[in-house]
């Protein structure tokens, strides 16, 4: 019969050699881990284009959805777009040193981005010609909501600290988007009022891809793991580049999941529905009146951001384009009673279009973005009211 001693021996050979793989993994993970958080391999490089566009214009955004590509050039409707560093349109990078001068940041969506028209007639460097104190930056992205714009605001304070916050609320498309989960065939962020309060859901946003069976699907990555790991993320992004295998192991693991009933096909229902409800009054959509009750809570909440920054803030009112075109405002006064009861500064871009002496639908290009004298007004109205110290 064995010594007890010796009969231990392997028991502690075993459990040694078993420590020690372990701590070799332990530091092959956190070096992987470490890895590919510096090289950025982690990222997602899922990249759309918008429509019409001679190359890729867009990339996925895990908080909001999507953004513009950082320093690239295209051709839209025979206009060329130009991004700047940080993903704007800008023919110059943007600073996060403060200067002298007064600073204007300015969000929105594709009106701010300025789809229709040139840059040099894009109503943010004209507004930052008519006077020589003020530094005006645009953070106008195609698509984007005012649940997409709280979360850009958030980024833009710490980053940029204007004085002036500027949102354009869009009122063709934005009271809906507010509180859609999907928009123009891409997942986003939605805001919802609760018991606690404003909560923007659907965070990390749902990536358009393909499940293990090569099926069209909205992929969810675990909101824990894809915020804390790079290994996480990378795996991800095999799932989403690849599918297959991949994409099977880690739904079967619950680490993905799949929702497989929202196509494009749908989104562009939603779509179809959304411009309904924008076309007038006296359609009765209830989703409608709550997509104004959660962009007021929108409103607010970014009121008080701008506030424990230092920065003023304002909303500019623009009207939908049936009223740009025909010259009767009923939607429009409504939002902007809403947002005057909660104290809210604003800009109502529709009396603006009241005392110009011109046709009904001067401001607006073919479709329903505005066209130079569209932005060459919105510059006007802006200076006016800072002028005035709004």
């Amino acid at each position: 019969m064995p010594a007890p001693e010796a009969a231990a021996r392997p028991l502690r050979s075993w459990t040694k050699n078993f420590a020690v793989a372990c701590i070799a993994l332990l530091a092959a993970l956190l070096t992987s881990e470490l890895a590919l958080r510096v090289t950025g391999l982690d990222s997602l490089r899922v990249q759309m284009r918008q429509p019409g566009a001679d190359r890729d214009t867009t990339r996925y955004d895990a908080e909001l959805g999507w953004a513009n590509l950082a320093d690239v050039e295209f051709l839209l409707s025979k206009i060329q777009f130009r991004t700047n560093a940080q993903g704007f349109r800008s023919n110059t990078g943007y600073a996060t040193s403060r200067s002298e001068d007064t600073r204007v940041a300015i969000l929105g969506d594709s009106q701010v981005f300025g789809l229709r028209v040139p840059f040099d007639e894009h109503f943010v460097p004209l507004l930052d010609a008519r006077s020589e104190d003020l530094e005006v930056y645009g953070f106008g992205v195609a698509g984007y909501g005012p649940s997409q714009e709280l979360l850009l605001l958030r980024r833009v304070l710490q980053r940029y600290e204007p004085d002036h916050v500027i949102v354009v609320l869009f009122l063709e498309n934005d009271l809906i988007d507010a509180v859609s989960d999907i928009r123009y065939g891409m997942a986003k962020p939605y805001a919802e009022t609760t018991a606690n309060g404003l909560m923007v859901r659907n965070i990390p946003v749902p990536i358009k891809t393909r499940d293990g069976a090569g099926r069209p699907a909205l992929m969810k990555p675990h909101a824990g793991l894809f915020r804390r790991s790079a290994i996480f993320r990378t795996l991800v992004q095999v799932a989403t580049t690849h599918g297959g295998p991949a994409s099977q192991w880690l739904e079967e693991r619950g680490l993905l999941t799949f929702d497989r009933s929202r196509t494009p096909g749908t989104c562009r229902r939603v779509d179809r529905l959304a411009l309904q409800c924008m076309g007038s009054m006296r359609q009765e959509a209830e989703h409608l009146f709550d997509g104004l009750a959660v962009t007021v809570e929108i409103m607010k909440e970014m009121d008080r951001a701008c506030r424990q920054s230092g920065a003023t803030f304002t909303v500019l009112v623009n009207p939908n384009t049936r009223e740009m075109r025909e010259g009767i405002f009923e939607m429009t006064p409504l939002v902007v009673a809403a947002l005057s009861n909660e104290g809210l500064d604003l800009i109502d871009l529709s009396a603006g279009i009241e005392r110009q002496s011109r046709r009904a639908g001067a401001f607006l290009a073919p479709d329903r973005h505005w066209n130079a004298a569209g932005h060459e007004l919105a510059a006007e109205l802006i200076h006016s009211h800072l002028s005035a110290g709004g």
